[in-house]
């Protein structure tokens, strides 16, 4: 008689090295993150005058920088608030220094990430400029409206007061014509007769201003995103708030000074003819152009509307020329790309440049107030003036930076232009919001649930009520360990996924077992009676598993924050107690009666002994 027909050493040898795996991924979460504060530039004479109130312990780095870790993140956060109350110009950051032995760190192994609820992070509010782009769109729009005026009225008047666009005709009739017309070229904008001479006047529409602003909110926020995911931190949360405000919150993450890196730098790309005429430093500007500096902080004169902006560009790559030099390739949009090849084709023999603008935030100390405060920084030069050769089209590329230059510039057009200047009008520190009470109460509460489980499966299935147990505890090593290959970040959403999970495992064990203790009531022999049972409940489990997978998606894509958290756990937790359940409790019954022909299978309402 065979033992579960189909069971193979194979699949037994697999699954158990997968579970034994998944112990290891959990061992590097039993070492928890130190709360450090690291400090640059204050005497270590200072933080001594706080050993009474604190327990802490200091370390001198070898460039002399203070390293103050503290046993756990409230005393850390007291001591920075009390530190930063200093009148001192001393750089002070926050950090958790992983405490992990340094063997899994070789390895890769880390804890799993936990989320702001948990752990806490940085917060940050940021207010969008979104006038300046309104400014800038509105100042291209009034020079096409001047030249299509002067170009189908020579003999009007314009003129354009605080961006009112007033035009004077030298008949009505001309003037109703001229109205239909810029009703139809520039719908943006609101064209009405003036009263007090033959003319029109043009102001911008107050709903196009609306959605402008809507547009560059909402596109700000995407390209927000997909930098912090480019650059590698996982579940940041990021929303509206009012008019022009974005916030961010990155869990995990401490250190201020490089969230902010990670915030508020920004890199981008604009393209500009430069002007022709006779010029010399100390001039007045040309009338139409704008003064940049080149590398050697020389001006140069361009002519004042790019040509090319930043946000038409959807790919970017660093690379290198043939002649060594960096490089960043280039693909712009399709509409964009039609309009650009027809301006450098008619530009021909002319100079174009390549302005690099870096928006970034730093800290400088205000002796009025006390404290640093957050000032935003633009440094913007010209990297490269070269002759238009020929018509340039949807890809090309771009010299005149470093390697450093050119991999950062790849990487933040690449995870997505920014719109808009952000500066970063609040930020703070968050512990966890919960306190580390709750959460260790949260910890016992599931563990009393676990144990109240093991013992209801242990009184009513006996053998197999322990057998199911193992299972459910590979499940969760299996889980565990995906949870950190992907690395998720875990949050109190994410934990309510896992104690899903557990009752989904749990119930396949149950059907499972039920369809056994029905064969046996039957009179089949019990290896038999063991095989039936899996091969009758397999569509049952998998058919649950899969309904509710799909309300996992579901989740998963039109959620945002805490709900992906417990969509990702839900999912894969489903999957590896379908894993579990099917194969698992197949390996742990075969270990347990390997050398018996006829198993004692015992329930609590029933006894089965077949012989």
């Amino acid at each position: 008689m065979e033992k579960i027909q189909t069971l193979s050493k194979t699949k037994i040898s697999i699954f158990l090295f997968f579970v034994l795996l998944g112990i290891f991924f959990i061992i590097p979460n039993f070492f928890s993150e130190v709360p450090v504060i690291q400090i640059q530039g204050m005497n270590p004479s200072v933080i001594n005058h706080y050993q009474d109130r604190y327990d802490f312990n200091m370390t001198m780095e070898k460039n002399g920088d203070l390293e103050i870790a503290f046993k756990n993140i409230s005393d850390q956060l007291d001591f920075f608030q009390e530190i930063k109350k200093l009148n001192t110009h001393a750089q002070i950051n926050l950090n958790l220094k992983p405490s992990t032995p340094a063997f899994f760190q070789r390895i890769g192994l880390k804890p799993m990430r936990l989320g702001l609820d948990l752990r806490g992070g940085v917060h940050f509010i940021l207010s969008v400029d979104q006038q300046t782009v309104i400014e800038k769109q509105m100042s291209a729009w009034e020079d096409n409206i001047r030249l299509y005026v002067k170009k189908e009225y020579p003999s009007s008047k314009f003129s354009l007061i605080d961006h009112v666009i007033n035009m004077e005709f030298p008949s009505r009739e001309i003037a109703d014509q001229a109205l239909d017309k810029l009703n139809n070229a520039f719908p943006e904008y609101q064209t009405t007769y003036r009263f007090d001479v033959i003319g029109l006047q043009m102001n911008i529409h107050p709903h196009y201003l609306s959605k402008e602003r809507l547009r560059i909110l909402e596109t700000t926020i995407t390209s927000m995103r997909n930098r912090i995911n480019e650059l590698g931190v996982a579940e940041a949360s990021i929303y509206t708030q009012g008019l022009n405000q974005i916030v961010i919150d990155l869990p995990g993450i401490q250190d201020v000074k490089q969230a902010k890196e990670l915030i508020g730098k920004t890199a981008t790309i604009d393209f500009y003819l430069a002007y022709q005429g006779a010029w010399k430093p100390g001039a007045a500007v040309p009338f139409g152009s704008i003064l940049k500096k080149d590398k050697n902080n020389q001006m140069v004169p361009l002519l004042k509307r790019a040509v090319l902006s930043g946000d038409a560009i959807v790919f970017a790559q660093a690379g290198m020329t043939p002649e060594g030099n960096a490089s960043v390739d280039l693909r712009i949009t399709t509409q964009k790309a039609k309009d650009f090849r027809a301006l450098t084709a008619d530009n021909v023999g002319k100079p174009m440049a390549v302005v690099y603008k870096e928006t970034y935030t730093a800290e400088k100390w205000n002796p009025q107030t006390g404290a640093f405060e957050t000032v935003p920084q633009t440094q913007e030069y010209i990297i490269n003036i070269a002759t238009i050769n020929s018509a340039l089209g949807e890809r090309f590329q771009i010299t005149g930076l470093n390697r450093e230059q050119s991999f950062q510039l790849a990487l933040m057009l690449r995870a997505g232009s920014l719109p808009a200047n952000v500066s970063i009008v609040e930020e703070k520190t968050i512990g966890p919001s919960l306190g580390a009470d709750n959460i260790k109460m949260g910890m016992y509460s599931l563990l009393l649930g676990i144990s109240l489980v093991f013992s209801f499966m242990i009184f009513y299935y006996r053998a197999l009520g322990v057998i199911a147990n193992l299972t459910l505890l590979s499940n969760l090593s299996l889980l565990v360990m995906s949870l950190a290959l992907i690395q998720a970040t875990l949050t109190l959403p994410g934990i309510a996924g896992i104690v899903l999970t557990i009752g989904m495992a749990v119930d396949a064990n149950v059907l499972i077992f039920e369809r056994i203790k029905e064969e046996l009531a039957a009179g089949c022999p019990p290896w038999t009676a063991l095989d039936r049972g899996f091969t009758k409940a397999a569509d049952t489990i998998m058919d649950s598993n899969f309904t509710t997978m799909i309300i996992g998606f579901v989740l998963f894509f039109l959620g945002s924050g805490a709900i992906k958290g417990f969509a990702v756990t839900l999912c894969i937790g489903l999957v590896t107690s379908m894993i579990t359940a099917l194969v698992g409790t197949k390996v742990f019954i075969h270990l347990w009666w390997r050398k018996e022909l006829f198993p004692k299978i015992t329930f609590f309402s029933i006894q089965a002994k077949q012989g």
